[in-house]
């Protein structure tokens, strides 16, 4: 429902088809929390799930997303100093 981010009642879709599609979502979220939600309010995690759906890394993945990062850096650098070089001419011999 928070990907969609409409707002209101159902019946202010621009056509029917999309007014079922709102309901079908909405009569979903309801039944994966477990309570009545509507559009109008953001539905939280559901009781005992303290993340809901946004879990942090495990150290694992910290370690793969930082090692992932350097590497775009370092090509990135590479990429900018070899340009560097060959836009000035450096090292022509």
């Amino acid at each position: 429902m928070r990907a969609l981010a409409w707002r209101g009642p159902e019946a202010l879709a621009a056509s029917g088809f999309a007014a079922a599609q709102l309901a079908a979502v909405r009569t979903a979220c309801s039944a994966a929390f477990g309570r009545s939600v509507d559009w109008d309010s953001v539905p939280t995690a559901a009781a005992g799930d303290p993340h809901g759906d946004a879990r942090p890394f495990g150290p694992l993945g910290k370690l793969l997303l930082g090692g992932g990062c350097l590497v775009v850096v370092l090509a990135v650098s590479v990429v900018w100093v070899y340009g560097f070089v060959h836009l000035f001419g450096l090292f022509d011999g």
